[in-house]
């Protein structure tokens, strides 16, 4: 099917590229009362649209059940008893759905708040929901009453606002009244916060453009500056004109507000990559393309593999902490203009791959050595990114124990083994212009005051062809697995390293005093 193909909602005063669902995304549509849904769904009848509802359509939706019998579009009920037992086991209800035939044109699900529970539930039936209209290549629209204030159904979309393509709100008395598009995405960017009046004439709806002002003209105008919760770490750096946001919320307000803004962001040890990578994904979902977002490493050099991970989210640029004020101000000067050009429309789990991540370092047996090469090496195809493998011969009358049992392997993705008289070390995300320091630094000293050759491989393909060598000849040959040896070590180490540490500790720091010294005269 053709990911592009649409779905019109058919509301008269809507803007065309607002008029139009995208088939493979999921939107959610509010109003105020339950009754509005019929006027609603009038609009959107089609032979390639479905209305899946636990309400009861003759007297709830009359005027769809028409459209029904004249078979302009296919209607699915649910008995409300069955959407408690669903809304406990959602991998069955979409199971269900799946098999229920769907035309591949719009979903229209009439939601209860029977289905909402606690967050991290919610943000898992968003999750499977957006890929299910992904799977299917449907347009999905989730239809709420949104009630009272602070009720289930805002507090929902209060913390999912950024997982939605598009949200309309329909808000009045007896009749809608007004629209806000509180956020839909289109071909340019995105539209935030446009208001309309709303008429119904002779049951259809009419919109026309509110007398509030057009906040999503006005927000695209500015440009300014606004530093995370972090804006500490930036220390003389920080501009006094820069907007500081007081935490996460705050920022997302602040960006909301003003979605072509430059936000500074900080990478930090404590805060884990993926989380920074949801951050930034939902930030660019809410904001569009024209949002500036620079990533400043404060005390965390990111690898190749993170940074495009990041720029694939959402990222414009990624700075090094120790970057000069002047410069600093000199870039976010220059990136103005600057519009982002990944895909909005990317889902965050197709790009952060948690499988293809990294998560060994250090010593592997043989077997494991190979078997995560290939893993690594797929991931470094995937993302783009430079790894090297080297292979470095031992001299004769050296044992293996001797040349790495005090090599440090720190980051994940950096990982060894050893195979007869070669030890093989592969670097995942290491440029070729850094595998030399990079081999110091893990070894403590040039790998050829160690070693008698070093051998490197730095193309994916060869690595490869290495990969299937290795594999072969460890099927063929008995090899020794160091992992008890280098472990029994690491042990012993630690443990000197720690008596050594509580020695140093009994040890009492007294204020010494200075001796008389008696000289002769001669002496001095």
């Amino acid at each position: 099917m053709n990911k592009f193909m649409t779905s019109k909602l058919n509301i008269t005063g809507l803007p065309p590229l607002i008029n139009t669902l995208e088939h493979g995304k999921l939107y959610c549509i509010t109003v105020q009362s339950a009754r509005w849904f019929d006027t609603l769904m009038s609009h959107v009848v089609s032979k390639r649209n479905t209305l899946l509802s636990f309400r009861d359509i003759e007297d709830d939706y009359p005027r769809v059940a028409d459209r029904f019998k004249d078979k302009k579009i296919d209607i699915i009920t649910i008995e409300q008893k069955r959407l408690q037992k669903l809304s406990k086991k959602l991998t069955r209800f979409l199971i269900e759905l799946s098999q229920l035939q769907i035309k591949d044109g719009a979903l229209y699900i009439d939601l209860s708040d029977l289905l909402l529970s606690e967050q991290a539930k919610n943000e898992q039936l968003v999750i499977e929901l957006k890929r299910f209209a992904s799977r299917q290549n449907l347009a999905i629209v989730l239809l709420f009453n949104e009630g009272d204030k602070d009720s289930d159904v805002e507090q929902f979309l209060s913390h999912q606002r950024t997982d939605f393509y598009g949200i309309m709100k329909f808000s009045g008395g007896v009749e809608p009244s007004s629209l806000q598009i509180d956020i839909w995405y289109i071909d340019t960017g995105c539209v935030v916060n446009q208001n309309y009046r709303v008429q119904n004439l002779n049951g259809q709806l009419a919109l026309s453009i509110s007398d509030n002002v057009d906040l999503a003209v006005s927000q695209f105008q500015q440009a300014d500056v606004i530093v995370d919760q972090h804006y500490k770490e930036l220390g003389p750096k920080l501009n006094k004109s820069w907007t500081i946001a007081k935490n996460h919320d705050d920022l997302f307000r602040l960006i909301k507000e003003n979605p072509s803004a430059t936000v500074l962001m900080h990478a930090l040890k404590s805060t884990s990559l993926k989380e920074l990578a949801q951050q930034i994904y939902k930030l660019r979902q809410l904001a569009g393309q024209n949002l500036k977002v620079i990533i400043l490493e404060v005390n965390i050099n990111l690898r190749m593999t993170e940074q495009s991970i990041l720029r694939c989210l959402g990222a414009n640029l990624i700075l090094p902490s120790k970057i000069h004020i002047n410069t600093l101000t000199n870039i976010i000067s220059s990136t103005a203009n600057l519009v982002f050009v990944g895909d909005l429309t990317a889902d965050f789990y197709s790009v952060y791959d948690e499988e293809s991540m990294p998560t060994k370092l250090g010593y592997l047996t043989p077997n494991g050595f190979t078997n995560e090469l290939q893993k690594l090496t797929a991931s470094s195809v995937k993302y783009g990114i430079s790894s090297t493998l080297v292979i470095l011969e031992i001299p004769s009358g050296i044992a293996a124990m001797d040349t790495i049992k005090y090599a440090q392997f720190n980051r994940n993705g950096d990982i060894f083994t050893v195979v007869d008289n070669a030890i093989y070390v592969y670097l995942y995300g290491c440029r070729d212009a850094d595998v030399d320091s990079t081999l110091t630094f893990i070894l403590g000293a040039e790998p050829l005051l160690i070693f008698r050759s070093a051998q490197r491989y730095v193309k994916s393909d060869a690595i490869k062809l290495q990969t299937i060598h290795l594999s072969e000849y460890i099927q063929r040959n008995p090899v020794v697995d160091y992992l008890d040896r280098i472990t029994e070590f690491a042990e012993h180490r630690e443990k000197m390293e720690n008596m050594r540490a509580d020695t140093m500790d009994a040890f009492e720091i007294n204020i010494a005093i200075p001796a008389q010294l008696k000289l002769k005269n001669n002496e001095l």
